[in-house]
């Protein structure tokens, strides 16, 4: 009977430190509360029957399409999610259509600086593009996507993972946009327009070309000249993967030398551009172009196998090339986040295939996951 009660207890033991390991340990519990606060996705639907989007912790929108009335409404929150948030201007949103790129504004309801509606035509389908806000002078850009048959926003999502619902991308509201390849990584550099005396913030996005996954952990420099004039920033890690967002101030205004430096182990490359840095409060305002590019950005680029190379004495790699209602297109790359689908004429097949008609001199070119840009 002593062993039968022995044995008991030692299963009640078991039990009860099996269940204890199904919970998460203190560390892991407070970083998935940090993931939550700075920005990551909301899965739950808000007061209106919508989706919440995330734009990194400052903003969240609750988005609502009634695909039906091709009607979209937007209300506006701070960064809990749930109290409404006034804004100054209208927000827009930026479609990509089969009739080329398309921008609609929003109109306030009412006195309600939280909450904004759009009607068009347009929205009577599914939708691809981007929700633009500007906020305590940065704009943040949402991205958004819905299949086929949605309605009143139950089945919206954004980018091209079924389970994200709204992983915002911010972008500065002016920046100096640079992107250059070298042969180790591709850098594709946001930098809000600086003047002088105002901390100007990066969003440096380093991706490896190796496998084309972006910078998870490494240093990032910052290194600018004018004469005997210096400013310097860095970071000693991403701030999340990929992205690098440290502050720099420029005393003088005028032409500026910039040299950005990452370094991992063995690993280090620097790129150098000049830039102007302009004086306090003579910012000029530059008006958002309309164009053909297609928008896909390195988040998303980084969830799917992807890759880009350059082209060579008029050809392309035959992974680059893709036919769709009878013709054949490749997609250009014109920075880190824009693309161009170009139509061409292939002349000659194999590994490299070439181009008779559609490829302008060495461009850049989607040689793996071409098919996901939409």
């Amino acid at each position: 009977m002593k062993n039968f009660f022995v044995i008991l207890l030692s299963l009640a033991m078991i039990f009860s430190l099996g269940c204890d390991s199904q919970k998460p340990a203190n560390n892991e519990t407070n970083k998935n509360n940090n993931e939550e606060e700075h920005g990551h996705h909301h899965h739950e639907a808000g007061a209106h029957g919508g989706n919440i989007l995330d734009s990194g912790g400052t903003l969240h929108v609750e988005f609502v399409h009634d695909q039906d009335a091709g009607k979209v409404s937007l209300y506006i929150l701070g960064g809990d999610g749930k109290t409404p948030q006034n804004i100054s201007s209208a927000p827009r949103i930026n479609l990509k259509t089969s009739d080329g790129p398309k921008q609609l504004k929003t109109q306030k309801v009412g006195d309600n600086a939280s909450h904004y509606e759009v009607s068009d035509s347009a929205l009577k389908s599914h939708l691809h593009g981007r929700i633009a806000i500007d906020f305590e002078g940065k704009r943040f850009n949402l991205d958004i996507e819905t299949s086929h048959g949605d309605h009143a926003g139950h089945d919206d999502h954004v980018g091209h993972d079924d389970h994200d619902h709204g992983h915002g991308h911010d972008h500065p509201e002016s920046a100096i946009s640079h992107t250059q390849w070298t042969e180790k990584c591709e850098w594709f550099v946001e930098l809000e327009t600086p003047e002088v005396g105002k901390a100007a913030g990066f969003a440096a996005h380093v991706t490896l070309l190796q496998d084309f996954t972006p910078a998870k952990q490494g240093s990032f420099s910052a290194q600018a000249t004018s004469g005997s004039q210096t400013a310097s920033t860095s970071a000693n890690s991403p701030a999340r993967d990929g992205i690098y967002t440290p502050k720099i101030t420029f005393p003088t205004a005028g032409k500026w030398n910039l040299k950005l430096t990452y370094k991992n182990g063995s690993v280090s490359d620097s790129i150098e551009y000049e830039i102007e840095v302009h004086e306090a409060g003579k910012v000029p305002h530059e008006e958002e172009e309309e164009g053909n590019a297609i928008s896909f950005l390195k988040e998303q680029q980084w969830k799917i196998p992807f890759a880009t190379v350059w082209s060579k004495e008029n050809k392309v790699p035959a992974s680059a090339v893709v036919k769709q209602n009878g013709k054949t297109f490749i997609y250009v790359q014109l920075d880190g986040e824009s693309f161009e689908k170009r139509e061409v004429k292939v002349s000659s097949q194999g590994d490299w295939v070439e181009i008779s008609e559609g490829l302008q001199g060495k461009e850049r070119v989607v040689s793996k996951g071409a098919a996901q840009i939409k």
